[in-house]
């Protein structure tokens, strides 16, 4: 289990890409410290296309080792697989 107090969650939350990002939280930088490429686990690179003072609205997050590009839209980010996401439609 990971220490989620240090990102202002409860400790007892599932620390699952999904659970991390629903119930409320929105995309926040300091997020970037524990999200990862879905498919390889690299690093993702932050893009900020419109950001509020509690989130990031619009953007991508661009993980170099597989060039996948997951898009942020309304300050949710989908981390779902390329082939995953092309299903969905």
């Amino acid at each position: 289990m990971y220490n989620l107090a240090k990102w202002g969650l409860p400790e007892n939350r599932d620390c699952g890409f999904g659970t991390i990002l629903r119930g409320g939280d929105a995309m926040r930088r300091d997020l970037m410290d524990i999200l990862a490429c879905p498919v390889c686990k690299g690093k993702l690179d932050l893009k900020v296309e419109e950001e509020n003072e509690r989130e990031i609205v619009k953007g991508s997050l661009y993980c170099g080792k597989c060039d996948e590009v997951y898009p942020i839209d309304d300050g949710i980010p989908n981390l779902l697989p390329p082939a995953m996401r092309k299903a969905q439609g």
